[in-house]
């Protein structure tokens, strides 16, 4: 079983990786209603209760190479340095209260993509799954769905999120994207590189 949040390899009532309840198993009654041509399909909920789907979000997320988060490297400087106040801790406090103050940094971009809405819901969930972005949040629509997932810290950027909006066009899809990473004023082309990625991987037209 795939937790139908992350996509990681999961089993029990929640995922061990990011806590999301698991579905039941697909049963050959629900198999039975899931659509053969998923390509057009814009249901989250329908999309990860398809075998073939599953399969792919496994893979995508047993290829995600873990990385060394901001918090982490906060610990390695306190260890090594021995800080009067702890970086980890600094960091902890500052976030949010730089937040608080409005202080925020993020970059947008839109695309249009001449591929079926469903596939690329698909596509989206497994690049979120490889680059180790956890889902967050999904808003359903009836032309598409609204995808939240975090941006994960690293040494030069707070932890922040990423946004997507996929709908369904005439002839394919149209996706907009927003990183949004609160309490830091510059994050030193994070944003850019992390959409230029994700389009360039969905060979999206901007």
């Amino acid at each position: 079983m795939f937790c139908s949040n992350c996509g990681k390899p999961a089993s029990g009532n929640f995922c061990a990786y990011c806590g999301h309840k698991l579905n039941l198993p697909v049963d050959d009654e629900i198999l039975t209603v899931l659509p053969a041509d998923w390509s057009h399909e814009v249901r989250y909920d329908i999309l990860t209760k398809i075998p073939e789907v599953r399969e792919r979000l496994g893979r995508a997320a047993a290829a995600v190479r873990k990385s060394l988060t901001g918090e982490d490297y906060a610990k390695i400087f306190d260890k090594v340095f021995s800080p009067g106040v702890p970086l980890s801790k600094v960091i902890e406090i500052a976030q949010p209260l730089y937040a608080s103050w409005g202080i925020q940094t993020g970059k947008t971009r839109s695309g249009f993509i001449p591929t079926p809405t469903g596939k690329v819901i698909v596509d989206v969930l497994c690049t979120l799954a490889r680059t180790n972005r956890t889902l967050k949040n999904v808003r359903q629509a009836t032309d598409g769905c609204v995808l939240e997932a975090s941006l994960p810290s690293d040494l030069m950027s707070l932890e922040g999120e990423i946004v997507l909006s996929i709908r369904r066009e005439t002839e394919g899809t149209h996706i907009d994207a927003a990183t949004k990473i609160p309490g830091q004023l510059y994050d030193w082309g994070k944003s850019n590189r992390c959409l230029h990625k994700l389009f360039d991987d969905l060979g999206a037209v901007a």
